[in-house]
């Protein structure tokens, strides 16, 4: 559905008067040129999931999302996966297409979406207006990645899912990764120190800045630095000694975040992680 736009038709009328024999001319007022406004459709933005059913069993919402943006366009975050579709509103009917294939159907009123999707009963609530309303306050649902049962971090399951594929450890929507790892030894302690200090004059680094904060009960300390392959974070949380347990040693946690802008490798969220950070499960 494009987006409705209301416009303002301006008419500007110009009035002449001709002079007769010696009589003066009196100009008639042009009337001023009336505002134009534009108003911006209220149901486009985000919308979280805050239910999701079938056959009368609750299957939890955790993670899942809908973008309605303008000219009908759309993002649908589902099982995991992030995909276009088309969406139109009708009074308050609201329909969701993939291709040529209607996905969705309900109704949009007030910020909250109601629909039948994939035969799940679904409601989806706009950020703006989970935000707007205290008594609804949205609170996302938070999951716990461990790193081999020897530390913990939490994160918000809208903004990051554990992907499971060996590959990655966090992944979000967007494309920012996230892997855990830990040191064992004093020596590797020293080693990813040094390499973190490297960047600070390697030529292929070309901006950089350094961190200092605290995760959990430890100190800790990063650097942020941009690359041609986009932007990376590296995180080292120095435990000062071993730390690990059933024979497993721990001497240090490592985070390393990916992505293509520094906004997705050090912000609010990440910072989040960071903090929560504990030793055990």
């Amino acid at each position: 559905m494009k987006r409705m736009t209301a416009l303002c038709l301006v008419t500007v009328l110009l009035f002449s008067l001709c002079a007769c024999g010696s009589q003066p001319q009196e100009e008639t007022p042009v009337p001023e040129e009336p505002a134009v406004t534009v108003t911006e459709d209220p149901n486009l933005g985000r919308y979280i999931c805050t239910a999701v059913t079938m056959d009368g069993m609750d299957l939890g919402p955790d993670g899942q999302w809908l973008t309605l943006k303008g000219g009908g366009e759309a993002v649908l975050y589902l099982g995991g996966e992030a995909d276009e579709a088309r969406w139109s509103l009708s009074g308050t009917t609201f329909t969701l297409t993939m291709g040529s294939q209607i996905v969705a159907t309900g109704t949009l009123a007030d910020g909250t979406l109601t629909v039948k999707l994939m035969g799940m009963d679904c409601i989806f609530v706009r950020e703006a207006a989970l935000t707007e309303t205290p008594e609804t306050a949205y609170t996302p649902s938070m999951g716990t990645f461990s790193c081999q049962g020897l530390y913990t971090v939490t994160y918000p399951q809208d903004s990051f899912q554990a992907p499971g594929d060996g590959l990655t450890d966090l992944l979000s929507p967007t494309g920012t990764k996230v892997w855990l790892t830990k040191l064992d030894s004093r020596a590797d302690v020293r080693q990813w120190r040094n390499d973190m200090e490297s960047k600070l004059t390697e030529t292929t680094v070309l901006q950089s800045e350094q961190l200092e904060l605290t995760a959990g009960d430890y100190a800790a300390e990063g650097l942020v630095y941009e690359t041609a392959d986009g932007w990376q974070t590296a995180l080292l949380v120095d435990f000062g000694r071993n730390l690990g347990s059933d024979g497993r040693s721990v001497a240090a946690a490592c985070l390393y975040i990916s992505a293509p802008t520094r906004e997705e490798v050090w912000n609010e969220t990440i910072q989040s992680m960071v903090t929560s950070l504990k030793l055990g499960q």
